[in-house]
C-alpha cells in the first residue's frame, strides 16, 4: 500500500494551463468592426484583425448559442433584437480558478458561447468549417484560452474556425438522482447544430464541417463520432489529437455513487437542494477527492470523476468498441505526441514521489498493479524499471506507449480512410507541463502548432517550429476541405500522407517531416497482447487519490 501524502492542489499541478485561460497577448492588430452578419439568433458584429503574418481575419467572439439551466438540457438561445457586439470573449464555464496573480478569468453558468474566425477576403463562400473541442480533463478549460485563438489557422488556410464552450465538471456530467449526465456533450451538439444552421451566413459550408479536439476534447469527438448516433449528422470529418483510447467511460452504477457522494458533500439529500446552492459551493464540492472512491479499482480511469458516460440515451455505445466493430462513419485523422507521458505522470510524482521527487521502485511496482491488475507482471517484465533509482521515465513511457501510441495504432489498423501521425517537434514552451517537458514533445505541446499561437504564450516559434506549424495547419485544412490531407511525393516540406492501411503509414510531424512505415511494431505487439480494455482488469486500489491530470 502506498503511503498517504498531502496532495498538491489541482491549481498548482495545472498552473501552466490556467495561466493561458485569459485572453493572453496576441500579435494581431485590430482594425475596427466588421459588417453585420445576420444569423438565426440575430445580427452579429465582430472585429477586423491583421495577424503578424499579414492575414486579414474577422473574429466574432462570445456569440451565445444556447441557454441552459443547471442540470438541464440546453435550449436554443432566444433571439436578440439589438446587434450583438461580438468583440470580446464570453466567460468560461464554472471551474476552479487558481489564486494566482494574472491567472484569474471570469466564470459564469451563463457560459454557452462560441468564437468564430474567418478569413476576410471579400465574398468567399462555402469555406470548410473546423469546430474545435478543447481539453482539460472534463473539468477545466474554455474557448478564451490564448492557445485556441483561431485567427492564424483561419487566415492562413482559408477555413472558418469555431471554438465553443461547454459545461464542465459536475455542471456538465452529473448523473443520477434526477440528473441525466452528458450535459457537456449536449452543449456540444447544440453548438454543432447552431453551426449547421448559421455558418453559411459567415461564408462557411454547412455540409463540410470537421470536428476536432485534443485530449479530453478528442475523447468527446470520439463520443460524437461513434457513441452518440444523434451527433453523426452534425459533422463530416474528424480529427482526434492525443485521445487516450483505453480509458473508457465509467459505468452508470459508478456515476450514481459519485452523485450520492457529491450531494453528501453539499449537505444535500436531493438534486433540488443542490440546484439552490451557489456556484462556488458546487465547484468546491465537485473537487472533493473522496468522490473518486467508486472508481478506485479503475486504474487510469480513476482520474476522471467527471466525464461522459454511456447512458443508453444520448450515448448508446462505447467509442472504442463501436469503432472497432463498425468503423468510422467519416474520414479520420488520429495521432499523438512523442512524449505524451512525460507531463502526465507529474501528478503521481507529486502524490507518491520520495524526498528527491522520484518514483522509487516499490511505488513503481504498486502503480503498475493499480493500472493493470493481474497483467502487471507482464508489464513489469517489459518495462523493468530501476530497483535502485528513479522510475519516473519508465512510468512516462508506459503512459505514452499504452494510452496513446499503441492504442491508436491498434484502432487505425481496423479503419478505412484513417490517417495517423506522431508529433515530435521539441518544445521551448509548456502548455500542460513544466520543466519536465523541456526539449520534449509532451501532452498538449502540439496545440500551439495546430493554431500557430506560440507567440500568445510568450515564446514565439523558431523558424523550424514555424515550418512545422505551417505544415500541420496545411494538412489539417486540406483534410477539412477534401477528406484527405494530401502532400507531395518525396517532398521534404509536405510529404504525401497516405492512409494508415497503405503500409502502416505514419506522418512524422517534426523537423524534418517524414513518412514512417510500420514504426513501433515490437513495442505495440506487446501491448496488443495485453489488450486495451483496461476497465475490465481487476485493479489494485491506491490509498491516496491522484491529483487530476490535464487530459
Amino acid at each position: 500500500m502506498l503511503p498517504t501524502k498531502l496532495l498538491i492542489p489541482i491549481g498548482l499541478t495545472l498552473s501552466s494551463l490556467f495561466a493561458f485561460q485569459g485572453p493572453g497577448t496576441t500579435d494581431h492588430k485590430q482594425n475596427g468592426a466588421t459588417e453585420t452578419v445576420v444569423t438565426g439568433s440575430g445580427e452579429v458584429c465582430g472585429i477586423h484583425l491583421t495577424t503578424a503574418e499579414n492575414h486579414s481575419v474577422e473574429a466574432f467572439l462570445g456569440i451565445p448559442y444556447a441557454d441552459a439551466e443547471r442540470w438541464a438540457a440546453p435550449t436554443p438561445k432566444s433571439p436578440w433584437s439589438e446587434t450583438f457586439q461580438a468583440s470580446s470573449y464570453g466567460p468560461a464555464c464554472p471551474q476552479f480558478v487558481p489564486p494566482i496573480p494574472g491567472a484569474e478569468f471570469p466564470i459564469s453558468e451563463d457560459c454557452l458561447s462560441l468564437n468564430i474566425w474567418r478569413p476576410a477576403q471579400g465574398e468567399n463562400q462555402d469555406l470548410p468549417v473546423m469546430v474545435f473541442l478543447h481539453g482539460g480533463a472534463y473539468v477545466i478549460g474554455s474557448n478564451r484560452q490564448a492557445v485556441y485563438d483561431g485567427a492564424n489557422l483561419a487566415g492562413s488556410q482559408d477555413v472558418i474556425v469555431v471554438v465553443p464552450n461547454y459545461r464542465l465538471g459536475s455542471f456538465g456530467f452529473l448523473y443520477g438522482s434526477g440528473a441525466a449526465g452528458n450535459y457537456g456533450l449536449m452543449d456540444q451538439q447544440a453548438a454543432l447544430q447552431w453551426v449547421r444552421d448559421n455558418i453559411a451566413a459567415f461564408g462557411g459550408d454547412p455540409h463540410n464541417i470537421t470536428l476536432f479536439g485534443e485530449s479530453a476534447g478528442a475523447g468527446m469527438v470520439a463520443m460524437h463520432l461513434a457513441g452518440a448516433p444523434s451527433s453523426q449528422a452534425l459533422f463530416d470529418r474528424a480529427i482526434l489529437q492525443s485521445n487516450p483510447f483505453p480509458i473508457q467511460p465509467q459505468s452508470t452504477f459508478q456515476a450514481r455513487w459519485i452523485t450520492r457522494l457529491f450531494l453528501y458533500s453539499l449537505n444535500c439529500s436531493d438534486l433540488d437542494c443542490a440546484r439552490q446552492m451557489p456556484m462556488e459551493a458546487i465547484i468546491a464540492a465537485q473537487s472533493n477527492p473522496a468522490l473518486g472512491r467508486p472508481l478506485q479499482f479503475d486504474g487510469f480511469a480513476s482520474q476522471f470523476i467527471w466525464s461522459p458516460l454511456v447512458d443508453d440515451d444520448l450515448v448508446t455505445r462505447e467509442p472504442w468498441s463501436a469503432l472497432h466493430e463498425d468503423g468510422s462513419p467519416v474520414p479520420l485523422i488520429l495521432g499523438f505526441t512523442r512524449d505524451e507521458g512525460a507531463n502526465l505522470v507529474t501528478p503521481y510524482v507529486f502524490a507518491y514521489g520520495d524526498a528527491q521527487g522520484q518514483i522509487n521502485y516499490p511505488t513503481y511496482v504498486t502503480l503498475l498493479f493499480h493500472f493493470f491488475g493481474r497483467k502487471a507482471r507482464a508489464v513489469l517484465h517489459q518495462y523493468p524499471g530501476d530497483p535502485l533509482g528513479d522510475n519516473t521515465a519508465a512510468l512516462a513511457q508506459i503512459h505514452t506507449d499504452y494510452l496513446f501510441r499503441c492504442s491508436a495504432r491498434a484502432l487505425a489498423g481496423t479503419l478505412e480512410e484513417t490517417y495517423t501521425y506522431v508529433f515530435g517537434e521539441p518544445s521551448s514552451f509548456f502548455v500542460f507541463g513544466g520543466p519536465e517537458c523541456f526539449d520534449l514533445a509532451c501532452h498538449g505541446d502540439d496545440l500551439p502548432f495546430t493554431f500557430q499561437t506560440a507567440a500568445n504564450l510568450g515564446v514565439p516559434f523558431s523558424e523550424a517550429q514555424k515550418a512545422v506549424s505551417q505544415a500541420m495547419q496545411t494538412y489539417w485544412a486540406q483534410f477539412a476541405a477534401n477528406g484527405t490531407p494530401g502532400g507531395i511525393v518525396d517532398d521534404p516540406v509536405l510529404p504525401l500522407w497516405l492512409p494508415f492501411l497503405d503500409g502502416q503509414t505514419w506522418l512524422q510531424l517534426e523537423t524534418p517531416r517524414a513518412i514512417l512505415q510500420a514504426p513501433f511494431t515490437d513495442t505495440c505487439q506487446f501491448w496488443d497482447g495485453i489488450g486495451y480494455d483496461i476497465n475490465h482488469y481487476p485493479s489494485l486500489p491506491l490509498k491516496t487519490s491522484i491529483p487530476r491530470t490535464p487530459w
